[in-house]
């Protein structure tokens, strides 16, 4: 299995422990972000996926929204990924966490993980909980710590730069965490954790970016976690289908003017943007292929249904 950043961080998060903060007020916010990684897990038509074992899962959890919500960098600045957000009916709320896991658990190869975003580890009661506080990691590991950087109040810095971008926003908290060794004494590692409103966490986010210089690292998702190959009851939830495995390909990839289609004969060819946003194409069938000259270059979906029902898949590239 290939290594990850995101266990870095589980792993780092897991441990984290707070005391004296009883103001934050738990509720499940419904939201999970995921980050696909086979081209069937991506959204199509809004609310799900092109995955059927995928999409009785959203059924069973009353998916209402699944979208594109932006790249972010996870752990150092070399790794940023694009995340999805999976929205669940208001009613439903409360069911993400269970949501989660089998979607960390049981659909094995469509994402690199999963996360909820809004998890606060400040709220203390004994179980794993989301609100609509969204919390900004900031890493210092073999980076210079500006002291500075240290709370002159619950909600600021001592440091100007910082400040100018605090005060734009309805900050919560800001906490400094310094981990020293019990063994040498020595400060191993330095975490800012900064909360705000959700609805002001990614425009924060960007803003921080302007001000890199000031630490290692920065995070906007403290829940993630690492799809393991661990056994886990998922009973019908499962990314495997009852669809046949097909020698189906889409080359060239990435393409420019136009990809051929090897392995099916179509009957049908739809192609999403990222966002699930069906786009214009158009299907050659005496070539097989399909003419992408006129799509924006970037990734989209392309979803084939061939003479004989079957559906496929597949990633592509425009350059």
């Amino acid at each position: 299995m290939k290594k990850n950043p995101f266990i870095i961080l589980f792993f780092l998060f897991s441990f984290i422990l707070f005391s004296g903060v009883n103001d934050i007020f738990a509720q499940r916010t419904g939201i999970i972000w995921v980050v696909p990684e086979s081209a069937d897990a991506y959204p199509v038509d809004g609310n799900r996926s092109g995955n059927p074992g995928l999409n009785m899962l959203f059924e069973d959890y009353h998916v209402i929204d699944y979208r594109f919500v932006d790249s972010f960098y996870v752990a150092p600045y070399t790794n940023k990924f694009a995340f999805y957000q999976i929205q669940l009916d208001p009613e439903y709320a409360q069911e993400e966490y269970k949501c989660m896991q089998f979607l960390a658990q049981c659909y094995r190869g469509l994402f690199n993980g999963v996360a909820l975003p809004y998890y606060n580890p400040l709220y203390q009661n004994g179980e794993l909980v989301s609100t609509n506080h969204g919390m900004i990691t900031l890493g210092f590991y073999q980076h210079y710590f500006n002291p500075t950087l240290v709370p002159s109040s619950s909600t600021r810095s001592n440091n100007i730069w910082m400040n100018q971008i605090l005060m734009q926003y309805d900050i919560e908290h800001y906490i400094y965490d310094p981990y020293v060794s019990p063994i040498s004494g020595d400060t191993l590692w330095r975490n800012i954790y900064i909360y705000c409103e959700n609805d002001d966490l990614i425009p924060l986010y960007y803003d921080l970016l302007t001000i890199d210089y000031l630490y290692e690292e920065i995070s906007i998702i403290p829940g993630f976690q690492v799809i393991y190959d661990n056994v886990y009851p998922c009973g019908p939830y499962s990314s495997v289908t009852e669809e046949e495995s097909t020698p189906f390909a889409i080359y060239p990839n990435p393409a420019q003017d136009e990809v051929y289609i090897a392995g099916v004969t179509p009957k049908s060819v739809m192609i999403y943007d990222i966002l699930g946003k069906r786009v214009a194409a158009e299907l050659n069938p005496d070539r097989n292929s399909i003419d992408i000259k006129n799509l924006p270059n970037g990734l989209y979906i392309v979803k084939i249904m061939s003479d004989e029902g079957e559906q496929f898949i597949e990633k592509v590239l425009k350059q």
